[in-house]
């Protein structure tokens, strides 16, 4: 029996490593010196090949011009988003409605459309001025007394296009030629408002309420609702304009005339003429500050031509009739009736 002592078992050990390592071929770790002996060996057998005279596929030369400048030209600036993008008008809107057959043609509607048309133009190179914040202080006792205004306003941008007023009775196409003027307003102009007057004037109203609670009594609260207004909307389209209201008198002047003078634009449709508005009404006479406001800043402009659009005949309420009876065939004749009313012999 043999026995194998701590000492034979290193010897053992130590056999077998060096058996291995000659068995297997590690890579082995070059130093510096053998890595500029290796260099050295090749560049003595390297030799570089001859020069092509053939240009490489992928050099292109630089076309040069006769002044030795470069043939291509200088990039232009990149324009504004909304300039590449065809703009819709209202005078091509209205067109392509009538082409259509939605509408019918009308010279004075026409010759409305044609004043949007121009206010839409304008409205494209317009840029509102910031609204600047303004700090409310409460007046004086003497700016009270006389009706002074605690902040002056500022004055109204040079630039400011000229806003509309168009009235006329009921079925001329107010709401559809203000909705065709707003739809088409130009890519520049991002904040808008169309609203029905009287929805307006209960949303100012309610800041009013909500100004008078958390300032204290006497501080100006129109100043800065029409501030807030004119950040909120450039463009302001009011339907159904209306001044029934003492409360609404008392204030639509001075509301008006504040946001005008932080550029916005409004276009605006009533039933009545400026002067016509608030007639007969409680202390008009305060009102009329107003009515001269709207005559000096607006383009007024009547819209009755003598047709009323709600009694034109309109699209078919049924599809179709059955069985054939007395009554459809009196409907049927009804629709065959409008439909060639203003054409020729059939």
């Amino acid at each position: 029996m043999t026995i194998i002592t701590p000492i034979h078992r290193r010897i053992l050990l130590a056999t077998n490593r060096r058996y291995h390592s000659k068995r297997l071929s590690f890579p082995v770790r070059k130093t510096p010196r053998r890595l500029q002996a290796s260099l050295a060996s090749v560049q003595e057998t390297y030799a570089p090949p001859p020069p092509s005279s053939a240009p490489l596929q992928h050099q292109f030369p630089t076309p040069q011009t006769s002044t030795g400048t470069s043939a291509y030209p200088v990039p232009e600036r990149r324009r504004r988003r909304w300039d590449d993008l065809p703009i819709v008008t209202p005078l091509s809107r209205y067109q392509e409605m009538i082409k259509s057959g939605t509408l019918r043609s009308d010279e004075h509607q026409r010759t409305i459309v044609e004043k949007l048309q121009a206010l839409h133009d304008q409205l494209r190179d317009y840029k509102q001025p910031p609204v600047t914040e303004i700090v409310v202080r409460t007046p004086s006792f003497l700016q009270r007394l006389f009706g002074s205004q605690a902040e002056p306003l500022p004055d109204s941008p040079l630039d400011l296009p000229k806003g509309l007023y168009l009235y006329g009775d009921v079925g001329t196409g107010k709401t559809m030629l203000m909705d065709l003027f707003y739809q088409t307003l130009p890519p520049n102009i991002t904040r808008k408002s169309r609203v029905h007057f009287h929805a307006f004037m209960i949303d100012v109203f309610k800041r009013l309420h909500a100004f008078k609670a958390t300032n204290p009594p006497g501080d100006d609260p129109v100043l800065p609702i029409a501030r807030d207004l004119a950040k909120e909307a450039t463009v302001v389209c009011f339907d159904e304009f209306q001044v029934t209201d003492i409360a609404v008198a008392m204030i639509l002047r001075r509301l008006l005339e504040c946001m005008l003078k932080f550029g916005v634009v409004f276009v605006l449709t009533s039933n009545r003429h400026p002067t016509q508005l608030y007639k007969n009404g409680i202390q008009r006479s305060s009102f009329v500050p107003a009515i001269d406001l709207l005559m000096r800043e607006f383009d007024v402009t009547d819209l009755d031509s003598g047709t009323d659009y709600r009694k034109m005949p309109r699209a078919l309420s049924n599809v179709y009739f059955h069985p054939l009876t007395p009554e459809h065939s009196t409907e049927i004749n009804k629709v065959f009736d409008a439909l060639t009313a203003h054409d020729g012999p059939v």
